[in-house]
Formats: structure tokens, C-alpha cells, sequence
């Protein structure tokens, strides 16, 4: 693990973060590192999102036909419709 020091942290967002810490039981250094993984978190998870999103594009731009995202979101609500009412599609 590494360390990071912020300087020039106002008095009031410390002092925040210290109330929001106690709030939780633990040290400010604790609860800023546990919001850190989560924004962290967060953003990887978006990133494989967009990653995902622009291969299906590539995918998309070669394929000669391509179902919509409609006729994709339908044919999902088909088999969820015969699965609900015991099909076996």
C-alpha cells in the first residue's frame, strides 16, 4: 500500500470529514480511504461500462444487421413472460 497526503484541506471540509468519521466509528483516515475505494470503485466500474459499450459499438458498425435495443429489450421480456408462466423456452 502506498500513502497519499492532501494538503491545503480547508478547516471546515476537515472537520467534516472528522464528524462524518465519528459518525461511523472510525479514524478520518479510515473513512477518507474507505470513500477513496468507493469513488475508485466506482469509476472502474464505469470504465468497463464505457470499454463494454464501445466494443459492442465496434461489433454494431461491422455486423450488416443488428437487432435493436428494443427488439432486444422485447425478445428479453418474451422469455422472462413464458419463463414466469413455467415455459421452457
Amino acid at each position: 500500500m502506498s500513502t497519499l497526503y492532501v494538503r491545503d484541506v480547508p478547516d471546515e471540509t476537515k472537520a467534516a470529514l472528522a464528524k462524518l468519521a465519528a459518525e461511523q466509528g472510525s479514524s478520518v483516515s479510515e473513512y477518507v480511504r474507505h470513500v477513496l475505494n468507493d469513488i475508485a470503485k466506482t469509476e472502474l466500474r464505469a470504465e468497463a461500462v464505457r470499454n463494454a459499450d464501445a466494443q459492442l459499438d465496434a461489433i454494431h458498425a461491422q455486423a450488416d444487421t443488428w437487432p435493436s435495443r428494443a427488439d432486444i429489450s422485447e425478445a428479453i421480456d418474451e422469455v422472462r413472460d413464458e419463463y414466469e408462466r413455467g415455459g421452457t423456452s
